[in-house]
């Protein structure tokens, strides 16, 4: 006996939906503000006494009321010199962006142009010196920086995947018989 046989085999079929991932990133900001270091100096000067009476008196020149007037004057030009000496160091301090320095104030105060000595007598005592100094006044205030962070954000959007899975076709067998001839052999 001849069979013939066919054979059909199962197919499934699958939808895919990859998954998608969006990222929204706002970045990071840092604001930063910063203030200037300021400094402030206050300097006196130093106030210089001599006490000549006791050399004039020796040397028999001018009396006392002599010698105040002649030390008055002298004391108008000083304060007049010392005047204009300070008023030029403030502007010049003033000046600062533009390269002065207080070194140079500094350097002009320690080499003075020397003035000329006119020695008329030579007393039998040398005159009596002392002077008050003043300390430095000075203010600093540092820098300061602030900052402000806004911290950055990241929003996940996902979409997930999928996979969906069916039966596309089935499987089957067909047995057909052929022919019409029988064995009677057993």
């Amino acid at each position: 006996m001849e069979l013939k046989i066919n054979q059909q085999y199962a197919k499934i079929g699958m939808d895919i939906k990859e998954p998608v991932l969006k990222l929204e990133i706002s970045e990071p900001q840092l604001q930063t503000t910063t203030s200037r270091a300021e400094l402030s100096i206050e300097a006196g000067q130093a106030v210089l006494h001599i006490d000549q009476s006791q050399c004039f008196a020796d040397a028999g020149l001018r009396n006392l009321t002599q010698f105040a007037a002649y030390c008055g004057s002298l004391a108008y030009n000083d304060y007049s010199k010392g005047l204009d000496r300070v008023v030029g160091e403030g502007h010049m301090l003033a000046r600062i962006e533009d390269g002065a320095s207080i070194s140079q104030v500094a350097f002009n105060r320690c080499n003075p142009a020397p003035d000329p000595i006119t020695v008329v007598a030579i007393p039998k005592q040398p005159p009596r010196t002392w002077f008050d100094s003043t300390p430095v006044k000075y203010d600093y205030s540092p820098a300061q920086v602030q900052s402000e962070l806004r911290r950055g954000n990241v929003e996940n959007n996902c979409e997930r995947g999928y996979v969906d899975i069916y039966l596309l076709q089935k499987n089957s067998i067909e047995i057909n018989w052929v022919n019409n001839n029988y064995d009677i052999y057993a």
